[in-house]
């Protein structure tokens, strides 16, 4: 039977179609890898099917309990695209952890295999798939670019400027070292940024070459 304390939580199971394999969608068995959710809102994590018979239980990735019943099971393939980095040479690809943690910006979230393990704090660069690996530190949030679209969880962590030369001068200021900074006028600071919502003047004035600018700012 099933144990006392998932007899609440069991919900029907809604088997959703599979997006990379949609022909060959069938019956779960032991072993698959899925993807796992209770409620619409929540994010999904992955897992692996531990019995496959109705009720259909999942173990999810890094929880010792491994009869986990869901309302939302998706199959997911991780043979491709595989788990990737664009445009980050400082933390992806680090293998061991000691390296990664004393590298700036960096951080060590192990899973399972050494390769995809060194992500950066912002989880700026990752692919869905890396994401999703890290799916308790990062969240996929796609608007449209790809290299910033997983960002660090919780959203409210705000983005970060750093501190480039030229940052925080009014338009005048900015405009007497007209040489070397440019103002860019940010009239509305994003969703996600330290004071959203509000007029951006103080990040408007920037490097003339961008240099110094950490992603978010650029």
């Amino acid at each position: 039977g099933m144990p006392a304390n998932l007899k609440n939580r069991a919900e029907p199971l809604h088997i959703a179609q599979s997006r990379q394999r949609q022909s060959k969608h069938g019956p779960f068995q032991v072993g698959d890898r899925v993807q796992v959710k209770d409620r619409n809102y929540e994010q999904w994590a992955h897992g692996t099917v531990t019995q496959a018979v109705p009720p259909l239980y999942v173990a999810k990735d890094g929880e010792r309990d491994k009869y986990g019943v869901f309302a939302y099971v998706e199959h997911i393939d991780e043979t491709v695209p595989k788990a990737s980095s664009r445009g980050d040479k400082r933390c992806w690809g680090t293998q061991k952890q000691e390296e990664c943690n004393a590298a700036e910006g960096c951080l060590w979230h192990y899973t399972g295999d050494v390769g995809s393990s060194c992500i950066r704090k912002d989880c700026s660069g990752l692919n869905k798939v890396a994401c999703l690996f890290h799916d308790n530190r990062c969240a996929w949030d796609w608007k449209g670019a790809w290299e910033t679209a997983c960002r660090a969880q919780p959203w409210k962590t705000p983005a970060a400027f750093g501190s480039a030369h030229c940052l925080g001068d009014n338009r005048e200021t900015c405009g007497k070292k007209s040489e070397q900074c440019l103002y860019d006028f940010v009239k509305v600071l994003p969703e996600g940024y330290e004071g959203a919502g509000g007029n951006g003047w103080k990040v408007s004035c920037i490097p003339s070459k961008c240099q110094g600018l950490n992603r978010d700012a650029c």
